[in-house]
């Protein structure tokens, strides 16, 4: 029997009232999740990536290289290479990648390394005199001394890594445009994390 008071009508009403609110949250938060994936860029993926598992980074000019992303500026990445180097990448040059899930945790990013730029990380291979490999994006490979750094490009003195960077072992210097790089490799995998 019906309630004449209009209980049974009311309760559904407010059954569907209840049902019709938790609906549209949903609907709000998975568009707030597809706005929030939206704004994501490749940097914010690959600070994800930093300290987790093998992945293979492909880059531009080189191929696939499998490393281990170890740190994130503002437009570079740094990894640990399987072969025991380092390598750092301007994010530019990174076509993409796989391998590892994202593990990065709630905390905070570094703000200062969040604002270093390549730029930054080649003025600090400078300082400590370290003989690096340049991979161009032409496929082209330099090794040698980094000797001094511009707003946008490198200036290389050219020697066999084994070499010490003297001036006899010195065969010219190459001036490098940012542009052109797609990774710096630097012998020890350990010094990339410093950056």
């Amino acid at each position: 029997m019906t309630d004449p008071t209009g209980g049974d009508f009311l309760d559904e009403l407010e059954r569907r009232f209840a049902e019709e609110r938790a609906a549209e949250r949903r609907a709000h938060d998975e568009e707030g999740e597809r706005t929030r994936r939206a704004a994501r860029t490749l940097r914010d993926r690959l600070v994800d990536l930093a300290g987790g598992g093998r992945v293979v980074l492909e880059l531009a000019g080189e191929g696939s290289v499998p490393a281990r992303i170890v740190a994130v500026g503002a437009d570079w990445v740094a990894a640990e290479g399987d072969d025991g180097a380092g390598l750092v990448a301007p994010i530019d040059a990174v076509v993409g990648w796989r391998g590892a899930e994202p593990v990065r945790a709630a905390g905070p990013e570094d703000p200062l390394r969040r604002r270093a730029g390549f730029g930054y990380v080649l003025r600090a291979l400078t300082r400590r005199r370290q003989a690096i490999r340049v991979h161009r994006r032409d496929g082209r490979v330099a090794s040698g001394t980094p000797r001094q750094v511009g707003a946008d490009h490198l200036d290389l003195a050219l020697h066999d890594l084994a070499g010490a960077p003297r001036a006899s072992e010195v065969t010219g210097v190459a001036i490098i445009a940012f542009g052109a790089i797609s990774s710096i490799r630097i012998p020890r995998a350990a010094d990339v994390r410093e950056f």
